[in-house]
């Protein structure tokens, strides 16, 4: 908590191996005023675990960085353009805000949503959401105040509800480009002023199902195993999500 809240803006704050039980008031978020970090895992260690001691979460600025760790109990909110990479991230919402060129990869958010709120050229790439409880969505894309363009690859969706894309009007709409993911296509109320274009290889979440193992590998038998493809001009060059 003292690395995290005593930090100055553009502070590189390294998290050894292990579990870290940060402890704070409930009314105390992790870096409140939500400046630019770069948190990590140490290299060459296996992912710490975070677990969140305050219901408000962890908060991050724009242009931070949140990578190598697993992250538990508690929302993660950012605002402004973040890198979230490898990274397991469970009982807890995250919201990326005003994430114009965000760019999210080998991330696993379980038991939470995910929601891209005017956050347009944002790159997803090896992304799974499940979110299963009812009435829960897996994914939000929403374009309040300003249109939004994204790309989503190579993604699991699972949820209640999949996904849903809102656009405020006809002039702040949601497009969002889809390819070897594995989703249901939004009808009704959850598609409104947004286009999804299918860029191929896309499966309905229908096809897979989440193993009965405690880390909620998708099954052996899921179809969307060695189904992904290539983004061009994406850095680095994955071939596995984060669970490998």
């Amino acid at each position: 908590l003292k690395a995290v809240n005593g930090a100055a803006s553009g502070d590189e704050i390294v998290v050894q191996s292990g579990v870290h039980i940060l402890q704070a008031l409930d009314s105390q978020a992790l870096n409140p005023t939500g400046l630019t970090l770069n948190i990590h895992g140490a290299s060459g260690q296996a992912r710490p675990t975070i677990i969140s001691g305050s219901s408000l979460g962890l908060k991050l600025g724009t242009n931070s960085t949140f990578a190598n760790v697993n992250y538990s109990g508690a929302p993660l909110t950012t605002s402004g353009t973040v890198t979230i990479h490898d990274a397991v991230i469970e009982k807890g919402n995250v919201l990326i805000e005003n994430g114009t060129g965000s760019k999210l990869y080998n991330v696993m958010v379980r038991h939470g949503r995910l929601t891209l709120n005017n956050s347009t050229n944002a790159v997803l790439n090896h992304v799974t959401v499940y979110n299963p409880a009812t009435n829960a969505v897996a994914m939000a894309i929403n374009a309040p105040t300003a249109p939004v363009d994204v790309v989503v690859s190579n993604s699991i969706l699972s949820g209640f509800t999949d996904l849903t894309t809102q656009g405020n009007s006809a002039t702040n709409s949601v497009t969002a480009h889809i390819d070897h993911s594995a989703f249901r296509t939004p009808t009704g109320g959850n598609i409104f002023n947004a286009t999804i274009v299918d860029g191929g290889g896309n499966i309905t979440s229908s096809d897979f199902a989440i193993g009965s193992d405690p880390h909620e590998h998708v099954a052996n038998t899921s179809p969307t195993i060695d189904a992904g493809a290539a983004v061009a001009g994406f850095t680095p060059t994955l071939t596995t999500d984060v669970h490998g």
